[in-house]
């Protein structure tokens, strides 16, 4: 058996020492050929795949030493053609966008817009897309779609599962502590509907994007918003007819059509790969350094996992050295997570407090920073949002499975030894006894007034008036910029300006962005004691119907079965 375990082995290491042997050849053949662009070139952009705010730890990509084009990456690529005399037009492939919510979808559409300032022609292509891909295609001078295209232009919705009917079934029930009223995030696993504060809530969100998509078409599209929402409530357009008629496309044609077209009948050009122009696009090495501290993911205690975990451990060793560091400047933290852990937050929040005493820092939401991703920008000394980020959700709760029930069921049966009144209070058979209930509550509760007064000192708020816009209620971020809880409306961009204020530099000074967490190398990834062969952007692969319990079961391993959780009840998937 030994010697069969040692042959396995040794066929293991050997397959992968192949692939590392094979990868760098690869590498060698593909790396090394420069990008040849010719004037009047036209940069062909396929915006279809995943950009993830920051690279993951990929194997393939640290094998072939592959950059992954990042969110940030791309407005490299947008803000390098703008000014490039070389590219005299741009050409979007949009038939596979998505992977991102609408705040980072805005902040592309914006992208496009400011390349349009340069006087240079931008036409969006795409197939069959949906409101949200619309949204930031409105951005171009024109937008074509192929005869038998479908654009399901039809309004925003939100949808909810309720489990609790499908655990019944089998057993198992969810006993949950919550503080705040709008805390719903139990509300999946405890209720078969929806309540009536969390209804509210969801309402006011959504109403807050709708306006905004409204708004962003009939500006583009010159309409008034009033025809917008009728031709929404007209759609979805599976007729691409009817959507040329309504104005909201510019040409039908077929793709291999419209690239013979698009230089003009009479011109020459060339066309070239967005994939090989971001080999020409550099970001700044040189200048005043800034710190970039990327906090992606859910938050979690202990190290992270680049783009999908916030590490208490690692973010506060990342913070601690940039405060130290005497080249730094100011200190960027671009956050877009759910939140997680309570305990990680607050943990990260001192490190932050810590580190404001020594130099500016200013916070940059994408997609989302709620609960715990809030209570980490609290303390930040200027906060940016976009209309649509997903923000506040000041709350905490705490949930657990009861199966008592489903060990009848199947004819197994517990029995247990106490020594010390609670030794069983995380028992899974049972539920727990009104003593052992107000023990749990008032740990939520005591996390719930830490948390307010988290936010009281960082955003300098009277407690009263945080409780009266937290109590776990979710806000886009225009809605949190009216309620204090965000000090303006921008990007990334836009907080590297504030950051020169706040530290003193000449606005036309330059500053280069020194990136955490660091990008790992092949050997780095491997030797990674929890080595993430399942990454969480694989849930999309999954059908619609499993990715929501997916998403239950990834949430429901991360953290321990008795800690208190600041995170956002649900991920925004709204089209």
């Amino acid at each position: 058996m030994k010697k069969w375990l040692l042959l396995i082995g040794f066929i293991g290491i050997l397959v992968i020492i192949s692939i590392i042997i094979a990868g760098l050849a690869v590498r060698g053949m593909i790396g090394s050929d420069p990008v040849k662009i010719s004037s009047d070139s036209i940069l062909n952009l396929d915006l279809g795949g995943y950009y993830p705010e920051v690279s993951e730890d990929d194997v393939s990509d640290a094998i072939l030493s592959k950059e992954a084009i990042t969110h940030r990456r791309l407005e490299l690529m947008f803000d390098t053609a703008k000014t490039d005399g070389r590219i005299k037009e741009l050409y979007i492939d949009m038939s596979d966008f998505g992977g991102m919510g609408w705040a980072r979808a805005k902040e592309i559409r914006n992208w496009i817009l400011n390349f349009k300032t340069s006087g240079k022609p931008v036409t969006v292509y795409m197939d069959f897309v949906g409101d949200r891909t619309y949204y930031v295609a409105t951005a171009a001078d024109k937008i074509v779609m192929p005869p038998e295209g479908g654009l399901l232009v039809n309004g925003i919705a939100l949808q909810m599962f309720f489990l609790k009917g499908s655990f019944d079934k089998i057993g198992i029930e969810w006993e949950e502590f919550h503080a705040g009223k709008y805390k719903s995030a139990p509300e999946t696993l405890t209720r078969e509907n929806m309540s009536q504060v969390n209804r509210e809530a969801k309402t006011l969100l959504i109403n807050d994007i709708f306006d905004e998509l409204v708004s962003a078409i009939a500006e583009a599209r010159g309409m008034t918003e009033s025809t917008v929402k009728e031709i929404i409530d007209n759609g979805p357009y599976l007729v691409i007819d009817e959507a040329l008629e309504a104005g909201l496309i510019d040409q039908i044609n077929y793709e291999s059509d419209l690239l013979e077209k698009i230089g003009g009948e009479d011109d020459e050009y060339e066309t070239v790969s967005g994939k090989d122009y971001m080999r020409e696009c550099e970001f700044p090495s040189s200048g005043k350094k800034f710190a970039l501290i990327f906090a992606v993911g859910e938050i979690v205690s202990g190290d992270g996992t680049s783009g999908q975990f916030v590490g208490s451990k690692s973010m506060t060793r990342w913070i601690r050295e940039a405060a130290e560091d005497e080249e730094t400047k100011a200190i960027l933290i671009r956050v877009d997570s759910p939140g997680g852990s309570a305990l990680a937050s607050d943990i990260i929040w001192r490190e932050i407090i810590q580190a404001r005493e020594k130099k500016p820092i200013v916070v940059s939401m994408g997609d989302l920073a709620a609960s715990g991703g809030y209570y980490i920008s609290a303390p930040a000394n200027y906060i940016f949002a976009e209309p649509t980020t997903i923000t506040g959700s000041i709350g905490v709760f705490g949930i657990r499975p009861v199966m008592g029930n489903l060990f009848k069921m199947i004819g197994a049966n517990t029995e247990t030894i106490l020594k010390g009144k609670n030794s069983n209070l995380f028992d899974s058979s049972k539920l727990m006894s009104p003593e052992q209930r107000s023990i749990v509550e008032k740990s939520i509760n005591q996390t719930y007034d830490t948390f307010l007064e988290r936010v009281s000192e960082g955003r300098s708020m009277d407690y009263d008036d945080v409780h009266a816009v937290a109590q776990g209620r979710v806000w886009t971020g225009n809605q949190a910029l009216e309620r204090g809880l965000v000090d303006d409306i921008g990007d990334l961009t836009a907080a590297v300006e504030k950051a020169k204020e706040l530290a003193e530099i000449d606005n036309d000074q330059q500053v280069w962005l020194d990136v955490y967490p660091r990008k790992k190398d092949l050997f780095e990834i491997l030797r990674e004691k929890d080595f993430p062969f399942a990454s969480t952007k694989k849930y999309g692969m999954l059908p619609k119907e499993l990715q929501k319990a997916a998403e239950i079961y990834h949430w429901q391993k991360l953290y321990r079965p008795e800690e208190p959780l600041a995170r956002l009840p649900y991920i925004i998937t709204a089209e």
